[in-house]
């Protein structure tokens, strides 16, 4: 959506982030997201089941706690 920046690119429900892709899901409370670096091979799992958390907002922190290593 967003060539050449840091924004996040979103297509067929599949995301690239930072190096990262992914795909999110939900339903009636649950929140899934699947991340993965395929450079430094590590793979990230969320799994949420409250409606009042953001998954997404966990997932970004953690990419970023990644970028920090």
């Amino acid at each position: 959506m967003y060539p050449g920046t840091d924004m996040l690119q979103y297509a067929l429900g599949v995301f690239k982030l930072g190096g990262t892709v992914g795909h999110p899901g939900q339903t009636f409370g649950f929140q899934s997201h699947l991340a993965i670096n395929p450079t430094t091979k590590n793979s990230y799992i969320i799994l949420v089941n409250n409606a009042a958390a953001s998954g997404t907002e966990l997932l970004l922190e953690l990419l970023e706690l990644d970028k920090q290593k």
